[in-house]
């Protein structure tokens, strides 16, 4: 009889602990219609460096959050849809993200304290690439992204700054 309580309040535990880390609950900060002006700065995969601005929108999506960035750089036009949901084997928010191109990316994304950091891994024209980032808060009407990357473990450097300003709340 044990078995089944311990059961039964494990079930319990597992079901309170999806609903309090919602995506989109604990992520509501993103929720929203955003300008963001982008800065890439020039490294090995982008030597010339990219700037542009983008239109986001972040929506909850049941527990998930979905996003649409349509984005006006140097580089040209870019659409990206992305899915963030908590991921209990991970312990941790997954962004998962597709662009136009069909290109796809997951990353991680943890808090520590009032900031979350992003990490996801790749290859670029046979080298692999470590990126690093933080978005933090700055105001309900602004958040800032900013990362680092590591290019072949030659060490990080500074890599992208994004400054969201807040259009709407939808």
């Amino acid at each position: 009889m044990a078995l089944a309580t311990e059961t039964k309040e494990t079930k319990e535990t597992k079901e309170t602990t999806n609903e309090e880390l919602s995506a989109a609950k604990v992520l509501s900060f993103l929720v929203g219609k955003w300008n963001a002006k982008i800065v890439i700065k020039p490294n090995e995969m982008t030597p010339d460096g990219v700037t542009g601005t983008s239109i986001v929108e972040y929506r909850p999506f049941g527990q998930a959050i979905d996003g649409l960035r349509i984005s006006e750089t140097t580089r040209g036009h870019n659409e990206e849809r992305e899915i963030i949901v908590y991921r209990n084997e991970e312990h941790a928010f997954m962004m998962f993200t597709v662009s136009q191109n069909g290109t796809f990316t997951q990353r991680t994304l943890t808090r520590y304290g009032d900031v979350w950091t992003v990490e996801y891994n790749g290859h670029f024209k046979d080298k692999e690439f470590l990126v690093r980032g933080v978005y933090k808060a700055i105001s309900h009407n602004e958040v800032k992204y900013s990362s680092e990357i590591d290019v072949e473990n030659t060490g990080c450097k500074p890599y992208t700054e994004v400054t969201f300003t807040r259009i709407s709340n939808n």
